[in-house]
């Protein structure tokens, strides 16, 4: 199972609408260690990932042990040490978020090849006017969401043009209410120091399953994936 929003949705929807057949393939964001084995298996190419810190990468080298195919390295989102023009599709699930999000976009139009495809899930406001109960999790969390009806107009103007979108909003349902019992399965195998030292994430992730499912945030709080190709520069 991919524990990302959008659950194993945004990356069915891509296989359902591209062929990855041959298509070298870059992942941003942790978490993403499934995704890379079945595009793997899709696309026949070994598949990058890349994080911004040692805990994810050493989480990630865990989940793919025995995997050569798939290579994880550390690298800043918005400069890589990739090549211009490199990639054929890019994917980002819920890894696009807060005031970066304009250098990242730009970082993957220099990596990926003209006629490119780019993949992405984002979570998104459902309305201009948030509760501060909403507000809190996305400065807590560095999400600056964009507003649903308007995501697909923010990144045709840095030079992508749609192919397609869905509204994945009603899977976070399910992903904050995996995530909660994931948390508690987690606590019960924790040692002492292991919880005293993720206490602030753990707390953090709690909150927001909570304020979702119990506080009414599924008015407030959507996902999107869409697809995108890369115009000509």
């Amino acid at each position: 199972m991919i524990l990302l929003p959008g659950l194993d949705r945004q990356l069915n929807y891509l296989l359902k609408n591209i062929d990855p057949t041959d298509k070298s393939i870059i992942i941003f964001g942790s978490g993403c260690e499934e995704i890379a084995k079945r595009l793997f298996i899709y696309s026949g190419n070994k598949v990058e990932i890349i994080v911004e810190d040692y805990d994810s990468l050493m989480n990630s080298r865990l989940q793919i042990q025995n995997h050569d195919e798939i290579r994880v390295r550390v690298m800043g989102f918005e400069h890589t040490d990739f090549n211009k023009d490199q990639f054929d599709l890019v994917y980002c699930q819920a890894s696009i978020i807060g005031s970066r999000r304009k250098g990242m976009i730009k970082e993957i139009k220099r990596i990926l090849k003209t006629s490119g495809i780019f993949c992405l899930g984002e979570i998104t406001k459902l309305q201009n006017e948030l509760p501060t109960f909403v507000t809190n999790i996305f400065d807590t969390s560095d999400i600056d969401p964009i507003l649903y009806t308007e995501a697909e107009d923010f990144y045709t103007k840095y030079g992508f043009g749609k192919m397609g979108s869905k509204n994945l909003s009603d899977s976070l349902s399910d992903y904050y209410s995996v995530t909660l019992d994931k948390l508690e399965d987690s606590k019960r195998n924790m040692e002492k120091n292991e919880l005293s030292y993720y206490k602030k994430l753990l707390n953090q992730i709690s909150h927001e399953s909570n304020v979702y499912l119990n506080q009414g945030g599924e008015k407030y709080i959507g996902f999107k994936v869409m697809i995108f190709r890369k115009s000509q520069d």
